[in-house]
């Protein structure tokens, strides 16, 4: 993941390396954390409005090919289209906020958060700004509620939904709280990201070389020690620990290590709700404890 920290907009380069917006070389931080954490819900479940498609921007690029009478899949090939019987599948998506985006493929939808390393506020929090700003956009619905003395709380499914304009205060207080409830019912933490990012350079070009025994790729990549999840087959391992040189990614002076926990990690250790995830240090202990039981 390519992360802003490292584009250095507005902020300070050294011969010890970069110092991102707000962070002056005085201070002298030598790391930095950032997070990066993903949501997933299967669109079946997540309350779409009618014409949900219509608010996100199609890709050009073709992940699969899809027959809807057989339900077979195909991977794409260079220069082949698709095959008699099959769609071309193209993933969907929307910015919801700044460094925030909502993403459609397949079968289920993403809310992806990125950049988090300058956000204090707990990422369930955040979670649950994404999937109101979702509604906002046009695309996740909630139910309202019914009129005072209705007998049947079914008459909720067909009552009309005010637009993000004309919703009272009431009915933001209830839409938040529906909202919470598809967060912890429906919605399941399907990957988490945690970046160290050493600013001196001198002290990442050290661990390189301390790390390079343990690179599961045996140098396949100069300048990345690979620690776990090190993979030549297609797919992604459930935990990816990496650490390397920014400088030929990202063209900054910088070491980068890369903990990201997938969904199958992830699930092992019964972390997928998002009200798990608070603020960064809380969400390092839980994972160091998730750690030292996969390697005791």
């Amino acid at each position: 993941m390519k992360s802003s920290i490292l584009s250095n907009k507005g902020g300070h380069t050294t011969n010890k390396g970069v110092y991102p917006p707000g962070i002056r070389p005085s201070s002298r931080p030598v790391v930095l954390h950032d997070d990066r954490l993903v949501l997933r819900a299967q669109k079946c479940d997540a309350r779409l409005k009618p014409n949900w498609r219509k608010s996100l921007v199609k890709s050009s690029k073709i992940t699969h090919y899809w027959n809807p009478s057989t339900g077979e899949v195909l991977q794409p090939k260079a220069g082949k289209s698709s095959p008699p019987g099959f769609c071309e599948c193209r993933p969907r998506s929307v910015m919801l906020d700044k460094d925030v985006m909502l993403r459609a493929e397949g079968s289920y939808l993403d809310v992806r958060l990125n950049n988090l390393w300058s956000d204090l506020r707990a990422r369930y929090r955040l979670c649950l700004n994404a999937l109101e700003k979702a509604g906002d956009v046009g695309v996740l619905s909630y139910k309202p509620i019914p009129p005072s003395g209705t007998k049947s709380l079914a008459i909720a499914d067909h009552l009309p939904e005010p637009s993000p304009s004309k919703m009272t205060k009431a009915h933001r207080l209830e839409r938040r709280q529906r909202f919470i409830f598809m967060l912890e019912k429906v919605w399941k933490v399907a990957a988490y990201e945690h970046n160290l990012i050493l600013l001196d350079y001198n002290i990442g070009q050290i661990l390189l070389e301390e790390l390079k025994p343990y690179d599961q790729a045996i140098n396949l990549y100069p300048g990345t020690a690979y620690i776990a999840g090190f993979k030549k087959t297609i797919g992604d391992a459930p935990l990816k620990i990496l650490a390397y040189d920014c400088v030929e990614l990202h063209g900054q002076k910088a070491v980068k290590i890369e903990i990201v926990f997938r969904k199958e990690y992830l699930k092992r250790h019964d972390l997928r709700t998002a009200k798990q995830f608070l603020q960064q240090p809380d969400i390092q202990e839980l994972l160091e404890t998730a750690l030292r039981r996969e390697w005791k």
